[in-house]
């Protein structure tokens, strides 16, 4: 259901309405509140639910459409008061379990993990809320298969920085185990205690031995030799960083997902024509940032390639760069300085981390 038209300004713009299973298998609904500038979200039972929705048709919005399996239907009213109520056949059938398909996932729903985690209830359903990052640790896990080469019957070691609760880490070793049957270690690290705590505890009850969490900033903390570095929107410098330690380790891959690119942004004094409104100066740091970190991995022996990673409707940050061992872009040192340079950048974290710039600024 989706409540729009609402009669006054201190109503929400507009409520979306979807029913989920809870992990104690009762039917609960979710409205989500779109403001302006923020996404509110609440779960009701159906009891309080029915006399939320009498109040929004009748009362709140003049427009109410009402979308299931076999039609749609749509109230109107008028601010005079008249109701209408049009109906019509569904564009497409609905499928309900299209999010929960397993052949068209390398993650299948009724996973355990995904239980454990709170993606899932006990019988294999994805939670409504849980449906996008569900989607997002199967299509990170799709571009791992695809693009690293995972050398039989031996470990593969891998550091996820910046694990927050750690979807990604539970999601590769439930690939690399349970489905391709690889010898896996994985260590997730994040300043929080109080996350690397409850998922050690979920990693000791599922029985995955080799998933281990650990507190310790990933600036600071010391890795051995590794397989692969992985880190989703580690914020700002925290993604120069992930690369740093990944260089560093030696890493045959480093994949990350950044978020946020305040650093560059701060320390562009050159004011390019396409930057004068905020929004375009933000995007063009974004662009100029992750283009300075693949030419500073391919000065340092990496072959990069970026991709889309989420669909844009689901999140801005939604590019991904994968770094492959290889041999050194002699050219990529002087594109970076050039481009450094032509925006008149002070200074940029990952060069300075390398030690290209003075460790001083």
């Amino acid at each position: 259901m989706v409540f729009s038209a609402p009669s006054s300004k201190s109503i929400a713009p507009k409520i979306s309405l979807k029913s989920y299973l809870s992990d104690e298998d009762q039917l609960r609904y979710q409205a989500v509140e779109h403001w302006p500038t923020q996404d509110l979200t609440h779960s009701f039972d159906v009891d309080v639910l029915l006399d939320k929705v009498f109040i929004w048709c009748t009362e709140d919005y003049g427009q109410t459409q009402i979308y299931t399996t076999q039609d749609t239907y749509s109230i109107l009213r008028s601010k005079k008061g008249k109701v209408s109520l049009l109906k019509s056949k569904a564009q497409k059938k609905i499928d309900h379990d299209r999010h929960n398909h397993s052949k068209n996932y390398l993650i299948p729903p009724h996973a355990s993990f995904l239980k454990a985690i709170g993606l899932a209830s006990s019988n294999g359903l994805i939670f409504a809320p849980a449906q996008k990052k569900y989607r997002q640790i199967n299509k990170f896990v799709e571009i791992i298969s695809h693009h690293v080469q995972i050398p039989a019957k031996s470990k593969f070691t891998v550091a996820d920085m910046g694990c927050g609760k750690a979807y990604l880490s539970f999601a590769l070793y439930h690939y690399f185990r349970n489905e391709l049957g690889q010898d896996i270690h994985i260590e997730g690290y994040d300043i929080r205690p109080e996350l690397t705590e409850i998922n050690q505890r979920h990693a000791n009850d599922l029985e995955f031995p080799t998933l281990e969490f650990r507190t310790g900033d990933i600036g600071q903390v010391t890795l051995g030799a590794l397989d692969m570095i992985i880190a989703l929107h580690a914020c700002d410098i925290a993604t120069d960083m992930a690369i740093y330690q990944g260089i560093r380790s030696d890493a045959k891959y480093i994949v990350v997902s950044p978020c946020c690119h305040k650093q560059v942004r701060k320390a562009m004094g050159t004011k390019d024509f396409m930057a004068q409104h905020g929004i375009l100066q933000e995007r063009l740091a974004e662009l100029v940032t992750d283009t300075m970190r693949m030419l500073l991995l391919e000065h340092m022996g990496y072959r990069c390639k970026i991709m889309e990673f989420v669909p844009i409707e689901e999140s801005g940050k939604n590019l991904l760069i994968i770094a492959t061992k290889a041999s050194p872009n002699p050219n990529a040192l002087s594109s970076y300085l050039d481009l450094k340079s032509r925006y008149d950048i002070s200074f940029h974290y990952l060069g300075k981390l390398l030690g290209i710039e003075p460790l001083d600024l």
